[in-house]
């Protein structure tokens, strides 16, 4: 306690302070010494609890003197020295004074009362008095201690600190090196370090915060008494104890129990110490059914090291006590816990109408009181299946059928509260027809009854609203509460147990909604242009029940042309000074140089090029403007295929060409060269005396199309050989079917770089989202969906594509569409040979280095496409995130059914 004297009287010296700080300086120091005088008798017994609560059943020190009675950790008294008192005086509530000490303090305090008693200090008196520390072996090498508020001046209930020392060897002694887990990069940086440094005691000096600070002094006092030191430590290089058990032969890996005082159970987790990009020591909270490691913030290894010590653990050798603290960490979780709680299934089973008809008007608008009988002798509604139908047989249930069930429920609505007498019968095939309420408008829960009129109600706010269910159903009770209802018996999980058996009964076709009537006549039988896109709008990863595993079965294809291949520019250096002629600022501008060496690579490595350099050269070192946007095309490290996709209506246009046509002649050919190489149509437009083709141009035009051509020359369709079919419950394309397997390619294990690329950071406990797939026809009308495990890419796609079609859609639109083009010639060219892949207009203006062929505002045939419907499908997606993004996979996929089908109906009956 004297080095804690000195440390406190270190903490008020200045040798600069004036003659006022100087007075101020002296009613310290006899605060300070005052205050020492006061906490003397409290040193004696927090000896006494260390060997207590730490060492039972270890010998005693010689010579030691009893413990002194110290004030009551659980004592009213205490409680309110830390809860009612101000931070000043809480620290010497319970600390008792003689009467000259209490006065002159009194004296001292009123006037230096800014200079409270020092932090380290008052929080060793907490942690002592409280007995919120644990030690997880005997010598003191983990110590768990909760945290310390130092603005509030309080120990903080949901913080633990793990504090950790090891015996270490210097050149002149052995000294204890410490660290904490406030700092776990420091933590690991002294963890790692050699048990023998090559420093000296006075060259060896160590950054300490507040934790590592008050629990040296809780261990100093306790290896004086029990003769620990560093030296002993290090030469033994080994643990002992009586509260320390493992699971194996390695003696790191240990289970230790903390103290009584935590608020719930608590148990400590040490594992190997050989393991430093982990922390060695977690403290693993069983608080409402789940355990969690409050050392982790999240599942780790400390959890699962417990569950195999609980598996594992001997029973003749693990204390009584150990044993109860362990099993009851991993019992089978609270009744109503979250993790426990399964919904409730409905006892109805008529199927609810989900678009209005007459019957359904009818009934909403007169209600339950209505349409139900009142019996005036108990005051109840009276319900029961008797005039309606077996579900069983379908025979009719007669009036006088005998009642084999009967119980009274609450029945819940909008404004109001009621009573039901609801009575089960029996039927003549002597099955028991439950009461199913439609008759009623009212979903019968088994002990509860809810109203048509409020599931109808937040069905409407699902659908075209932003209301999740806590926020509707507090809603819900503040309209009751208005009428002077009381709804004690109305509870949340109530409302969403009715409401997903309320969803469960809805008379709709799902598969029948995704799907368009107009794609489905065409020749095709499917959709010949897409907009697909993903949305952030998932469930937790937790809740992830279905697995992909094995979808894709193991069809090995070789790889096929690379991209390289594809390029018309190979050279890297060609294609930059090609970008700096057709640039339109001066300062990008080439120099004459740069022109000399423009022209000397392109000799070099395409001689067609350089004849149509020379052509168009007027002299000076920028490109004609006419020719700037065909030049640019072909300078990009992209695929020549983007400017020409070999359809037959492209094919066609490039023979006449070849062959010497004028196009311009032929408004037909004309036209279809506007609509499927909009490149050259303005090339052309630009100059017209280029048509017929010029010689010079003419060889770079077939070198460009011989280029197209290569890339599928040798190639298979390679997606149609695949093996089994393998179903998966992520994805949902009901019009879709799968119909190939998706395989394994050469280029999967491949990693290439790209000049453009898509990611963005994903979601902690989140899946990434959906991908949604849109035809082109109304305000577009959505296929289908497919949950993403993993952050959105080509792969997502392409598999969606080489799976579910026979034939490669015409046109797809995405917002990565230049990636993704890439991605599918890299594995099945031939199958996506005369798709078009293009940028939706509003993400074009990202693509900075990519061709204008894959703008698709330059196709005038497709100016009539809504290429922002995976956008604004999206923008409603989002609304109900706050209802979908917790639920579990079964409730989260019929909720995304629900939502799209009914987008998806509002757009089929758009039609004419």
């Amino acid at each position: 306690m004297a080095e804690q004297g000195e440390r406190s009287d270190k903490m008020f010296t200045d040798d600069s302070i004036d003659a006022r700080q100087e007075r101020i300086e002296e009613l310290k120091r006899r605060t300070v010494k005052l205050k020492k005088r006061s906490i003397r008798h409290l040193i004696d017994p927090i000896t006494e609890d260390y060997r207590f609560d730490w060492y039972a059943g270890m010998s005693k020190a010689p010579n030691e003197k009893p413990a002194r009675r110290s004030v009551s950790a659980g004592s009213s008294k205490a409680k309110a020295a830390h809860v009612q008192r101000p931070p000043c005086q809480a620290q010497f509530a319970n600390i008792p004074m003689d009467e000259g000490s209490q006065s002159e303090f009194q004296e001292i305090e009123s006037q230096v009362d800014e200079y409270p008693f020092p932090n380290i200090d008052l929080y060793l008196q907490q942690l002592v008095q409280l007995k919120a520390y644990t030690l997880a072996d005997s010598i003191g090498s983990v110590v768990v201690m909760r945290d310390f508020n130092v603005e509030e001046r309080v120990l903080q209930v949901n913080s633990l600190k793990c504090v950790y020392r090891r015996a270490t060897e210097l050149t002149d002694t052995y000294s204890w090196v410490y660290s904490c887990s406030c700092s776990l990069d420091k933590h690991k940086e002294v963890s790692t370090l050699h048990k023998s440094l090559r420093v000296d005691s006075s060259g060896f000096q160590q950054e300490v915060c507040i934790h590592v600070d008050v629990c040296q002094r809780l261990l100093s006092r306790m290896d004086s008494i029990c003769n620990i030191d560093a030296e002993t430590i290090f030469a033994q290089n080994q643990s002992f104890g009586d509260h320390v058990y493992s699971t194996s032969d390695d003696d790191d890996s240990t289970i230790f129990q903390l103290n009584e005082s935590f608020d719930v159970p608590h148990i400590g987790v040490l594992l190997p110490s050989s393991s430093p990009d982990f922390p060695r020591c977690g403290v693993l909270r069983n608080d409402k059914g789940g355990v969690t490691c409050i050392t982790c913030r999240r599942p780790c290894k400390h959890v699962h090291f417990a569950k195999a010590f609980r598996d594992n653990m001997t029973h003749e050798q693990v204390p009584e006590y150990i044993q109860e603290n362990i099993e009851g960490f991993f019992a089978p979780e609270k009744e109503g816990s979250a993790q426990s709680r399964k919904s409730i299934k409905t006892s109805s089973y008529v199927r609810i109408p989900f678009a209005r008809n007459e019957t359904l008007i009818s009934r909403m608008a007169q209600g339950f009181k209505k349409l139900a009988v009142y019996d005036n002798m108990s005051g109840v509604f009276d319900v029961s299946p008797k005039g309606g139908c077996c579900p069983h047989c379908g025979d009719h249930v007669p009036s006088d059928s005998s009642i084999q069930v009967s119980r009274e429920v609450p029945v819940f609505l909008s404004r109001e509260i009621l009573r039901a007498k609801v009575s089960s019968v029996m039927c003549s095939c002597g099955n028991i027809i439950t009461y199913d309420g439609q008759a009623e408008v009212v979903l019968n829960m088994g002990h509860y009854l809810v109203g048509y009129c409020v599931l109808r109600d937040y069905l409407h706010h699902f659908l075209h609203g932003k209301s999740p269910f806590f926020t509707f159903f507090q809603t819900w009770k503040q309209n009751l509460a208005d009428c002077g209802v009381d709804a004690q018996e109305l509870s949340y999980i109530k409302f969403v147990n009715a409401w997903y058996g309320f969803v469960s009964l809805l008379d709709l076709d799902l598969d029948e909604g995704f799907s368009c009537p107009k794609c489905d006549g065409s020749p095709r039988g499917c959709p010949s242009i897409l907009v697909c896109d993903g949305t952030s709008l998932a469930f937790r990863r937790s809740m992830l029940t279905s697995s992909r595993e094995g979808f894709s079965q193991y069809c090995y294809f070789p790889k096929s042309s690379t991209h390289s291949d594809r390029v018309y520019v190979k050279n890297k250096d060609l294609r930059t000074l090609l970008k700096k002629y057709c640039s339109s600022t001066c300062k990008d501008h080439l120099t004459d140089d740069g022109m000399n060496k423009l022209m000397s690579l392109a000799a070099k490595e395409s001689p067609t090029l350089h004849s149509f350099l020379q052509f168009i050269q007027d002299g000076t070192t920028v490109c004609p403007a006419p020719y700037r946007k065909f030049l640019q095309e072909i300078s990009t490290n992209f695929s020549v295929c983007s400017i020409m996709t070999l359809t037959d209506q492209v094919e066609e246009l490039m023979n006449d060409l070849l062959t010497g046509s004028n196009l311009r002649q032929h408004p037909e050919k004309w036209a279809s060269l506007h609509r499927n190489i909009p490149v050259l149509f303005e090339l052309f437009s630009a100059d017209v005396s280029l048509l017929p083709l010029k010689q010079e141009f003419k060889e770079l035009l077939q070198s460009l199309w011989n280029a197209s051509l290569g890339t599928f020359t040798g190639q298979d369709m390679q997606v149609h050989t695949c093996g089994n079919v393998m179903h998966c419950a992520l994805s949902y394309f009901p019009s879709l079917p799968q119909l190939h397997c998706r395989g394994h390619f050469g280029m999967d294990n491949a990693t290439t770089s790209k000049s453009c690329s898509k990611t963005f950071a994903g979601h902690p406990t989140l899946l990434p989202g959906v991908f949604t797939v849109f035809c082109e026809h109304g305000e577009c009308l959505c296929y289908g969906f497919e949950i993403m495990e993993t952050c959105e890419s080509p792969n997502i796609p392409f598999t969606i594509l080489s799976t579910r079609f026979e034939r490669a859609p015409e046109v797809v639109v995405y917002d990565f569409a230049c990636g993704l083009h890439a991605y599918c010639l890299n594995r099945c060219p031939v199958f996506f040979k005369q798709t078009k892949f293009l940028v939706d207009r509003f993400h074009w203006r990202n693509h900075k280095a990519c061709p204008g062929s894959y703008n698709l505002s330059r196709y005038p045939a497709l100016s009539y496409l809504n290429s922002q419907v995976n956008e604004q499908s999206n923008a409603g997606l989002k609304r109900i995130k706050g209802q979908l993004s917790y639920m579990t996979e079964e409730h989260f996929l019929t909720h995304c059914k629900l939502f799209l089908y009914h987008k998806n109906t509002v757009v089929r009956n758009s039609f004419p």
